[in-house]
């Protein structure tokens, strides 16, 4: 009993254990028979759909193949490299009875070599520093559950509320941000189950590794994530009915209300510090004529959002074109409300 309840626990974990392990394409739990064979119980497979061409793959097979030839010389070479970033989608099958659709960035390397804190380098220098600039973000682009009837399957669309924290594996920590945020972290003394993030004001070696790992190499990663979603979502700057879009991409931002622990506010609050900072045009504006928003009211088509729950308003046989703006655009600036 206690092995099945462990199997059975396992089952609910392997999907977002394959998140970040970029070498395990497929996992499958099997009774075997008496007489030798074995009977599959459950099964979880994925796929990946890389976004960049062959050759842009090829360079960051070589670079990760360069990083530990030159660490096993020199481990302080992690300081110098240059970052570099892979986008993929992935695809996961949960037992023929749910599909999920991820988009993925992992980045590695340091964003600014020059803001690395300078107790970190020398920890590399001296061999006492062995984590990584390793990072992960993956945003949740579908989940969709089949229903197996007599006559037919159906599917439904099913929205995940709560996502974690990864050192390569998950963590026990809904962090209240809306994408999965891997990273080679400092963990706690004694469980190890937690991000070290103590209480006290007095920042030793391991708070200023997470802070340096979580500006200098997961928030750039989770900057790329919004950048990449805007392509993905809007892959012309005109649409019909861009309200479904829209509110998927600002699902993709964290909400400050929602974060309660002192390391996830520390991360979203850095990620709108360099949202601003990079003067990246990732804020949509929704622009019509005049003479088009005279639209009578029988135009108006109320649409139920799937991922909300809530209405929301769309405008029939309407073209509306979207501008992309950055916080300190000149001509109509972006900016946070309170």
């Amino acid at each position: 009993e206690d092995l099945e309840k462990l199997l059975f626990d396992l089952q609910k974990e392997i999907a977002e254990c394959l998140l970040f392990l970029h070498n395990i394409k497929e996992v499958v739990v099997s009774t075997v028979m008496e007489e030798g064979s074995l009977e599959k119980e459950f099964s979880v497979t994925t796929k990946r759909n890389i976004l960049e061409n062959s050759e842009v793959q090829e360079n960051m097979h070589t670079f990760m193949c360069n990083v530990w030839e030159q660490m096993e010389k020199d481990r302080s070479y992690l300081c110098r490299l240059e970052r570099k970033e892979s986008r993929y989608q992935l695809q996961i099958n949960i037992n023929n009875e749910v599909t999920e659709e991820w988009l993925i960035v992992a980045g590695f390397g340091f964003s600014n070599r020059n803001v690395i804190p300078t107790i970190i380098q020398n920890a590399y220098v001296n061999k006492k520093l062995a984590l990584l600039p390793s990072s992960g973000v993956a945003y949740n682009l579908m989940r969709k559950r089949f229903i197996h009837g007599k006559d037919r399957v159906k599917s439904v669309h099913e929205r995940l509320k709560h996502f974690r924290a990864y050192c390569f594996l998950p963590l026990p920590v809904n962090t209240g941000l809306p994408v999965h945020v891997n990273g080679h972290f400092a963990l706690d003394h004694e469980a190890r189950r937690s991000v070290w993030w103590p209480d006290t004001q007095s920042e030793d070696f391991k708070l200023c590794w997470n802070k340096c790992l979580i500006e200098n190499v997961i928030v750039p990663t989770y900057l790329s994530v919004l950048c990449h979603l805007r392509t993905i979502l809007f892959p012309d700057t005109l649409t019909k009915k861009p309200w479904w879009q829209l509110e998927r991409f600002h699902n993709a931002f964290p909400c400050m209300t929602k974060l309660s622990d002192t390391v996830w506010k520390y991360t979203a609050k850095e990620l709108y510090k360099q949202i601003a900072v990079s003067d990246c045009c990732i804020f949509p504006i929704v622009q019509r004529d005049y003479e088009m928003l005279k639209v009578e009211t029988e135009k108006n088509v109320i649409t139920h959002s799937e991922i909300t729950g809530t209405e929301i308003p769309s405008l029939n046989n309407e073209r509306l074109k979207i501008k992309w703006v950055s916080v300190l655009s000149g001509v109509f600036p972006a900016y946070f409300d309170e």
